[in-house]
């Protein structure tokens, strides 16, 4: 799978409808064709049942069977992280998922998709290109999501050999310069033809450091600007092993731009720019179509809020039967608003980073929104009355 398959599946299980019939969301980790730790997943099936009663346990043995299926006889060799969507009743509905990169062991029932780790995967790994460039050729590789999906390979043409009588020993050399120059040139031009083929975003140089140094200097200026680092390796290290130490190296430059993108949102909220804080904020303002770029600790796990299903008031907590402030309702429902602000940002096409480690956003509530623009006055006075109420 690559990354423009996953944002459209990411895409179509946010706008999947609600029902009320239970979704199973399974998110599994992958060891040679097997689950990492079956023994986690039937615990978490075990108590999740235990929590149902009903029709809703009858709709999740239902959900839980397709996956199961999957699980025995579908997955790939070289699978090592597995999603898989699934819920039973007349509206029936199964996306299996399957990824390069590991995923954590996670299973939750809900009434839509939990999608919030299939976001962070595709923040964290987007595609880029690794050249491994030795003297003698130059291997290019396109990775999607941690696979290769492209490769082109090039060996350089071996230089007519006439040392001898015909060329002095110096003479020789410089052609061989000349011959090596003239080959990372030519590959250099195909490197610019192959990302605007592929649509990558940033790449990675790996080999002989006099050959990635030869080779950077000849990068055309629309690619050198995409350089993300340099990673040493000999000719004889495989190529998989290159793969994986880019992507470490690829997975820690995404957490430097998130770190920048926090940086951002913190110097906004505390000048009274165009950035907000906390999580019944910046559901508003995802909800009002304003945010630009939500911003999500990895650790942010907000408790559930409560929501009128009338006129949309947020309530931290409400006592049953409550009615509502606002609209003197006393329908209620109550949802994780992490899963809801994701699942909105993907519904109204606002950027998504997701920090791992950050004081200052954990300080702000561990979410933050960059904004579009600021609502109108009676919009932003309704905002913080809702805000004030939760």
């Amino acid at each position: 799978m690559d990354r423009a398959d996953l944002n459209a599946h990411i895409r179509a299980l946010a706008t999947l409808p609600e029902t009320d019939v239970l979704m199973v969301s399974c998110y599994l980790g992958i060891t040679r064709g097997r689950l990492s730790r079956p023994e986690a997943f039937e615990e978490r099936v075990r108590d999740l049942r235990s929590a149902l009663s009903g029709r809703e346990r009858e709709d999740f043995k239902n959900a839980i069977g397709p996956i199961r299926s999957f699980i025995s006889s579908r997955l790939l060799p070289d699978t090592r992280g597995a999603a898989i969507f699934s819920r039973a009743g007349a509206e029936q509905f199964c996306l299996p998922l399957q990824f390069h990169v590991p995923l954590p062991d996670w299973v939750a029932v809900d009434t839509v998709p939990n999608i919030y780790r299939l976001v962070e995967l595709k923040d964290t790994y987007d595609r880029f290109v690794v050249v491994l460039c030795s003297k003698e050729d130059v291997h290019i590789l396109g990775v999607n999501l941690g696979a290769v999906t492209k490769d082109l390979w090039q060996k350089r043409p071996a230089l007519s050999k006439r040392q001898g009588r015909e060329w002095t020993k110096l003479h020789h050399q410089r052609c061989q310069g000349h011959h090596r120059l003239r080959f990372f040139r030519e590959q250099a031009r195909q490197l610019e033809k192959f990302f605007l083929a592929g649509g990558f975003g940033h790449l990675i140089l790996a080999g002989h450091p006099a050959a990635t140094a030869l080779m950077r200097e000849t990068l055309p200026r629309s690619v050198a600007a995409k350089l993300v680092d340099r990673i040493p390796a000999s000719s004889r290290t495989p190529t998989s092993d290159v793969v994986e130490a880019s992507i470490r190296t690829f997975v820690a430059r995404e957490e430097q731009e998130s770190q920048r993108v926090t940086e951002t949102l913190v110097e906004q909220v505390r000048s009274g720019g165009l950035a907000t804080a906390g999580t019944d904020t910046c559901l508003e303002a995802l909800r009002q179509g304003r945010a630009h770029c939500l911003v999500l600790a990895a650790d942010y796990s907000p408790a559930p809020v409560t929501e009128c299903r009338i006129c949309r008031l947020l309530q931290e907590e409400v006592s049953w039967p409550s009615t509502c402030p606002e609209c003197a309702s006393e329908e209620w429902r109550e949802f994780d608003p992490k899963e809801a602000m994701v699942r909105v940002a993907q519904q109204t096409g606002c950027g998504v980073e997701v920090v791992n480690q950050s004081e200052a956003l954990t300080r702000l509530g561990g979410v933050g929104c960059l904004l579009r623009f600021r609502p109108p006055e009676n919009m932003s006075s309704g905002a913080e009355s809702r805000s004030s109420a939760a």
